[in-house]
């Protein structure tokens, strides 16, 4: 395989190799997806203003998410041995939990994570808004399913994860904000809905 990732990046995830192309993010994926696929586009062109606009929120969103989980990590034990490998043995993984934290910090310091959640966490409430009077009672935020509600859906964890079972229960405590979630149920049911019907079609 010759694909390379571009010069100056952060190796992270997402990340896509399609023969020589390397798309990094989650926005060059789904645009490769627009240009290769037969579905309905993810961009439609007379709606890219508004969606990049709600990946801008989705992108602040999900800041908060990682500077609160940071800051969660610390003391919840429970997460902590939730995020080792799960080769890890039962009998040392209360001793090696603490190595989580270490992890977390090198990744958040690698990507700029800010570091104060109680400063990030005042900033949620009026993206929050922003979302909720836009989308009205629609089902998608725009005139179809585009890459806004994939975005939007997808930062939602940072207020409340999606009940699908694949986190422990301590990981999702450190990801949600209930004093925030009981006051955009109907965010967080529109994005429930948004999953069964795109996520799990088939049940």
């Amino acid at each position: 395989m010759n694909a390379r990732r571009p010069a100056g990046t952060k190796p992270t995830v997402p990340l896509l190799l399609d023969g020589d192309e390397v798309l990094p993010t989650s926005v060059d994926i789904a645009r490769h997806a627009d240009h290769v696929g037969g579905g309905s586009l993810l961009f439609p062109p007379a709606e890219r203003e508004a969606i990049v606009r709600f990946t801008e929120v989705s992108d602040q969103l999900l800041d908060i998410g990682r500077c609160a989980l940071l800051g969660g990590l610390r003391n919840n034990r429970e997460a902590q041995r939730e995020g080792l490998p799960a080769l890890v043995p039962a009998a040392l993984r209360g001793v090696l939990a603490p190595l989580t934290v270490t992890g977390a910090m090198f990744i958040a310091f690698k990507h700029d994570v800010p570091r104060d959640p109680a400063a990030m966490a005042s900033r949620m409430r009026p993206l929050l808004d922003e979302v909720r009077a836009a989308r009205g009672d629609r089902t998608y935020l725009l005139s179809g399913f585009t890459f806004a509600d994939v975005a939007v859906a997808s930062a939602l964890q940072a207020v409340r994860p999606y009940a699908d079972g694949r986190l422990g229960p301590g990981t999702r405590a450190v990801w949600s904000n209930e004093a925030i979630a009981a006051d955009y149920e109907n965010l967080l049911a529109w994005r429930d809905a948004l999953y069964e019907k795109h996520r799990h079609p088939n049940g």
